[in-house]
Formats: C-alpha cells, sequence, structure tokens
C-alpha cells in the first residue's frame, strides 16, 4: 500500500470510523442512561424532560464542574439534603458504568469518490474496558461520604455541595487540581494514595483498528483523536509511523503487518 493510500485509509478511520460513529454512539448511551433512569425511577423530583436533558447532560460532562445555579433544575434538586444529593448523583454513575459493553467491535467498509474499496476496518474499541476500571465519578461533596475531607493537591478543605471529582481509589480532589497533577505533570498516580491511574485524561479515548488491504493486514493503533490538531507522516525501516500531535503529547500511530 502506497504512503498516500494508508494517509488517506487513516483520515478516513480516524474521521468517518472512530469520530462519527464511536464518539456519538458513546455519549448518546451514556446520556440515555441517565434520562431513562431519571423519568423511570426519579418521578418523585419532578423534572421536566428538558430539565432532566440538562440534568443529564451537565452529568455527562466533564467541562463544567459548577452548579449552573440559575438552571431550574438545580433549584429543584436543591430541596434534597446533601447526602441525598450525592445518593442520586453517585447511583447514576454507578449504573452507567455498570451497562458500559465489556467489549466493542465494529466494522466498518471504506469508500473512495463514491467507490466502494477492496478493504474494511474492524475496530476493536479498549475505551470500555478501560474505563471500567478507571472509574471517575462526578460527585457534590458530602461531609462522611469520602475518604478525604481536603483536596490532597491544593489543601482546601471542601465545601458542602460543591462537585469534586472522584477517582476509582475513592480518592476526591477539585477537578482543576486534578488537571493540574495528571495533564500538566504528566503523573499517573493518585496523589493521595499512589494508586496507579490506568487513564490520566478523562476524555482518553483509545482504539485497534485492523485494516485489511486484499491480503495485507495493517494494525493501527489510535490514541486521543478527540485532542487531533496535526497529522504527519514518516518512515522507518519497512514499518510506516504517523505522528498524532496531541493537545497535551505526542503519540506514535504505528502501522505494523500482523497475521489475523
Amino acid at each position: 500500500m502506497t504512503d498516500v493510500g494508508s494517509t488517506r485509509l487513516e483520515q478516513q478511520i480516524l474521521a468517518r470510523c472512530y469520530m462519527e460513529t464511536y464518539v456519538k454512539q458513546h455519549s448518546s448511551f451514556q446520556l440515555s442512561i441517565y434520562e431513562k433512569t431519571l423519568k423511570e425511577d426519579f418521578k418523585n423530583l419532578n423534572l421536566s424532560p428538558m430539565e432532566v436533558k440538562d440534568f443529564s447532560k451537565f452529568l455527562a460532562s466533564y467541562d463544567d464542574f459548577t452548579l449552573p445555579e440559575h438552571e431550574q433544575w438545580v433549584r429543584k434538586l436543591g430541596v434534597l439534603g446533601n447526602s441525598d444529593f450525592y445518593d442520586l448523583m453517585n447511583s447514576l454513575q454507578e449504573l452507567y458504568y455498570i451497562k458500559l459493553p465489556s467489549k466493542c467491535i465494529s466494522k466498518h467498509e471504506l469508500f473512495s469518490n463514491g467507490r466502494l474499496l477492496n478493504r474494511e476496518v474492524r475496530l476493536l474499541d479498549y475505551y470500555h474496558p478501560n474505563f471500567k476500571k478507571c472509574r471517575r465519578y462526578k460527585l457534590p461533596y458530602c461531609k462522611n461520604k469520602f475518604l478525604n475531607d481536603i483536596c490532597y493537591i491544593c489543601l482546601q478543605e471542601f465545601v458542602e455541595r460543591t462537585i469534586v471529582l472522584e477517582l476509582n481509589c475513592r480518592h476526591a480532589f477539585h477537578f482543576d487540581c486534578v488537571k493540574i497533577w495528571f495533564w500538566s505533570q504528566f503523573r499517573t498516580i493518585c496523589p493521595t494514595c499512589r494508586a496507579k491511574q490506568t487513564m490520566i485524561s478523562i476524555n482518553v479515548f483509545g482504539a485497534i483498528a485492523i485494516l485489511s488491504d486484499d491480503d495485507e493486514n495493517l494494525h493501527l493503533r489510535i490514541n486521543n483523536p478527540r485532542d487531533l490538531f496535526s497529522l504527519r507522516g514518516r518512515k522507518t525501516g519497512s514499518t510506516q509511523f504517523h505522528t498524532l500531535i496531541t493537545c497535551s503529547k505526542i503519540i506514535l500511530v504505528e502501522y505494523a503487518g500482523i497475521n489475523l
């Protein structure tokens, strides 16, 4: 396969197979779990359909950890005690992790100018298994619900009902502090107990794709396609490499012949 052909197919894998299909499906799956559970099991909260959607989007997002006090759903949930509010958010996320599939395999045909190529991509995604092992919970701080009452990164006490991030080792931190600790400093352990964190970034995605081209099989490993903003290629011996430049680090994407 030519370098041009490899590059074109790689771009199609990133853009079509991964970005458009998987990311949208995963986001939709997560929101559907929250919305369905809120509508069926928490009718007593009296949330409107739009408020259910807004609350679900907030719970699924790792971009904002500040409760939007102006939103109606926040006012309605304000009647819950701190412990009940914690239990609500915790149970929704726990159910989401339980329902995550342990394996995700999909097949995609590749097209060029409307013509079906004699190639297909079989995508074995390892995001779900990794994420199930290294769970992160977006939770309102409530005394006696957490192992620690202060953030051991900034050494500030948590404030009741403010949203914090709890790692799978059950130690909690301010989200901004977590970003500094893991992303800026490239650390891979909990700052409190030193437990290994297998996924540094909240938004890490990864996949292993098998690209079949007649009798030739190529192995493609994709990391952080969400952060992709530049793609460059180079050759090393008989193995072709492409470098994915991400917002936080450089990751090598390897093409290597394998036997299926």
